[in-house]
């Protein structure tokens, strides 16, 4: 996932010695930090530019050549990049004294996830702005924002967790969504605490195609009109909502697929079970990786 990060200049100072280190063994490969680097939304504003390279022609003069050659190609990359407007006025922000602090936390608090690779810092967040710092011997093998979303991901929730928190955690994959397909035999048993811990955040407009079994009442199949109203009517009518019901079928697979992940929910969206969820694994995949095919899942149910 393309996290927006705030590198500082320590972190590039970490990344230009083990590149150095490491492609004397290793030729045409790029080490973790770079790496690293590629995967992200690189954020930095023309001031902390030009502040991290006066750190360096202070404090590592002969590695200033070496920097130019990491960030050039960094900014001029088409999706990699992002500039940052700052105001003037950096105290509105930080009432941090250091002056190049005072950039770093200035341009990372502009950015969408408000994360800063630093080894300046001794503390991980800064609370008065929701600004995490993560120091590079840290971005491997921590717990973190860059590792939560590190693909791929299996995760075991445990039962009375806090749905809100799984929703919080799982909408960052759908903030860009167009389209999502739910495969899920009981999706109409979940659907309002689905809705509430996690569709709910989704973009409007978003489409939705559900595949589920339809669901009984009194032993008997509910109307199919007022199946699909009431479906309608609990996501307050924000989705373009196609829905296919199936009376019966053996297959359990209950996942969830947008554009670029594919999700699956041992307990599907039954791991809302309210307010805490119920125990259930969770594994998310790039789309491409999943190898999935829902035509031939649901020939399994249309019998």
């Amino acid at each position: 996932m393309k996290l927006s990060i705030v590198p500082c200049y320590s972190y590039f100072y970490e990344a230009i010695i083990e590149h150095i280190k490491y492609t004397n063994d290793h030729i045409g490969v790029d080490p973790f930090l770079a790496q690293e680097l590629k995967k992200r939304e690189v954020c930095l504003s023309g001031q902390l530019i030009k502040n991290i390279k006066s750190e360096f022609k202070k404090k590592y003069p002969q590695l200033t050549e070496k920097l130019d050659q990491y960030l050039n190609p960094l900014i001029i990359y088409e999706g990699r990049y992002k500039e940052i407007s700052l105001t003037d006025n950096h105290d509105l922000i930080t009432t941090e004294s250091d002056s190049y602090k005072k950039i770093l936390f200035h341009t990372a608090y502009n950015t969408k996830d408000k994360i800063a690779l630093s080894n300046l810092f001794d503390k991980n967040k800064i609370e008065d702005l929701s600004i995490e710092i993560i120091k590079t011997k840290e971005i491997k093998g921590h717990k973190n924002t860059l590792n939560d979303y590190r693909l791929p991901i299996i995760k075991n929730i445990s039962s009375g967790e806090k749905s809100y928190e799984l929703g919080q955690w799982l909408k960052r994959f759908f903030l860009k969504s167009n389209e999502i397909t739910i495969v899920d035999p009981y999706f109409y048993n979940n659907m309002k605490s689905s809705y509430k811990y996690l569709f709910k955040y989704i973009n409007l407009n978003t489409k939705l195609k559900i595949y589920m079994l339809h669901p009984k009442e009194n032993n008997s199949y509910i109307n199919e009109i007022l199946m699909k109203e009431q479906i309608k009517a609990d996501f307050g009518n924000n989705f373009n909502i196609e829905i296919n019901s199936f009376e019966y079928g053996e297959q359990h697979d209950r996942f969830l697929v947008n554009e670029e992940y594919y999700f699956y929910f041992g307990k599907g969206l039954g791991v809302f079970k309210g307010s805490r969820t119920d125990q259930s694994e969770v594994r998310i995949t790039k789309k491409e990786d999943a190898h999935i095919k829902i035509p031939t899942i649901i020939n399994t149910w249309n019998i």
